[in-house]
């Protein structure tokens, strides 16, 4: 248990040499502290005993300067444990892998049911585990003994990724010891200079692959915000903040208190919605101006309310798909905009009441039915929009019917289907999903009322009901 405790002495017993290992066991925590000697938590090898070290001193009855290597002391277990998982988490990957490299997505899988994390987190944890017990020994070493902390080792890996497995370690030789001093910051830049002089490859070529990882991301924020940034080739990102910028200096006037942020964040939106309504918008087929762009199902913009919300008769906020909870009065604009779709459901239930829709090429109600009612993909820790819609039981032995259908993304509806996995829905909509090792984690069924208040709302409607002409169908829908 404590092999990793070596304390560099030798003592000689039952007829022969044995390395002399550190046991917490034997140490008192509480004694030490009453008698005023100093807790040895520095000296004390990362591991199991000095979890029970740290687990054994309180932090009212020792001097600031024990709390204080208190912190340091669990900042080094945690390395520990995480570096320990690493080599756990590179064992099944390699068991999983052994006979076909095909198989790396799906034990991905199997450590993001475990974990309770997204795939992409699953990945990352795969990933660098893989790289350290690889390519880079040393640094999972340096790690478990919590030399480095868990960012650091990272940046070791991430920042080598795109060298040789030789040019690497070289990298690794010449930094590690360096990275027990240095910032995170700093020592990124170190090895991302040392990594550029290591790289054979011209900066073209270097930026052709960097251009490849381009991207736009949207992140909810609270009280009906949200974040929206792009990784973007440095000169369209340039073309981008100068249309902006442009677009947001265009008819100024000297009323305009707007700063010059609120500014462009309007002319952003701006540019965007034109572009919807067709107003800037070329087909790229036909060269028309002015047809407005058929936005996918899976990125529509899709409002989810509760009925009483339209009647006036509640103040309850509405969601909206793939960010939360938004302010009433934006519910009302966008359920009646013929441009947004909305989802109306009970109060009381959460269960769906109604599917709007007035697009002009609508796909069939059933399909839009499960795709409201999932919202994304169904399967546990995956919010993806883009989804596919799967037969439970493979037709034609299972019908194609609400009961029968899920929404699953495309890497998820693959993995279902692998005779390794299963995933069953129950009569409620919970789905339960059993792995390789017999494992099973279970989704509960999406409720698509908000959450619940944390006081309770004045029973005064705070909008005018919608009436006949502001919306598509008057009441009761």
């Amino acid at each position: 248990m404590f092999e990793a405790e070596f304390t560099g002495d030798w003592v000689f017993a039952d007829g022969e040499w044995h390395q002399e290992i550190y046991d917490p066991y034997e140490l008192d925590p509480a004694a030490i502290v009453e008698t005023g000697a100093d807790v040895p938590i520095p000296g004390c090898p990362t591991g199991a005993g000095l979890a029970i070290l740290l687990a054994g001193i309180s932090n009212d009855r020792v001097p600031d300067a024990t709390v204080l290597d208190r912190i340091v002391g669990y900042e080094r277990l945690a390395a520990w444990a995480a570096a320990g998982q690493a080599r756990a988490l590179a064992e099944l990957t390699r068991r999983r892998t052994a006979t076909d490299p095909n198989e790396l997505p799906y034990a991905v899988e199997e450590v993001s049911l475990a974990l309770s994390c997204s795939r992409m987190a699953a990945g990352t944890k795969v990933n660098l585990a893989l790289d350290l017990t690889g390519r880079l020994p040393a640094t999972l070493d340096a790690w478990e003994q919590g030399r480095i902390c868990q960012s650091r080792a990272r940046i070791l890996s991430e920042g080598s990724t795109r060298l040789s497995a030789e040019d690497a370690a070289f990298v690794e030789g010449q930094l590690l010891a360096q990275a027990e001093k240095l910032s995170p910051s700093r020592l990124k830049v170190k090895v991302a200079a040392l990594a550029d002089s290591l790289d054979p490859r011209e900066i073209e070529d270097r930026h052709a692959d960097a251009a490849q990882g381009r991207k736009v991301i949207r992140e909810p924020r609270e009280d009906g915000m949200a974040c929206l940034w792009a990784l973007l080739p440095a000169d369209d990102a340039a073309a981008v903040w100068a249309a902006i910028t442009a677009r947001s200096e265009q008819g100024r006037h000297p009323d305009d208190t707007r700063t010059a942020d609120q500014r462009r964040a309007d002319a952003f939106t701006d540019l965007a919605r034109l572009y919807l309504t067709g107003a800037t918008n070329i087909d790229p087929d036909t060269g028309q101006v002015g047809v407005a762009p058929r936005v996918p199902a899976w990125a529509q913009v899709q409002v989810k309310l509760d009925a009483g919300l339209l009647l006036g008769t509640s103040t309850e906020p509405a969601q909206l798909r793939g960010h939360g909870p938004i302010p009433a009065s934006m519910a009302i604009r966008l359920a009646a905009d013929a441009q947004w779709q909305r989802i109306i459901y009970h109060p009381k239930t959460g269960a769906l009441l109604d599917v709007g829709t007035t697009r002009h090429d609508p796909p069939p109600a059933l399909r839009e039915f499960v795709l409201a009612r999932d919202g994304t993909c169904n399967w546990a820790n995956c919010n993806q929009p883009r989804v596919d819609l799967d037969h439970l039981i493979p037709y034609p032995a299972g019908p194609t019917a609400a009961h029968n259908l899920d929404a699953k993304c495309r890497h998820h509806h693959r993995t279902k289907q692998r005779w390794n996995f299963t995933s069953v829905r129950h009569p409620d909509g919970s789905s339960t999903i059993t792995t390789p090792t017999g494992h099973t984690y279970t989704h509960p069924a999406r409720d698509h009322r908000p959450p619940p208040a944390r006081k309770p709302r004045p029973d005064k409607p705070t909008h005018e009901p919608c009436r006949p002409g502001h919306d598509d169908d008057p009441p009761p829908f």
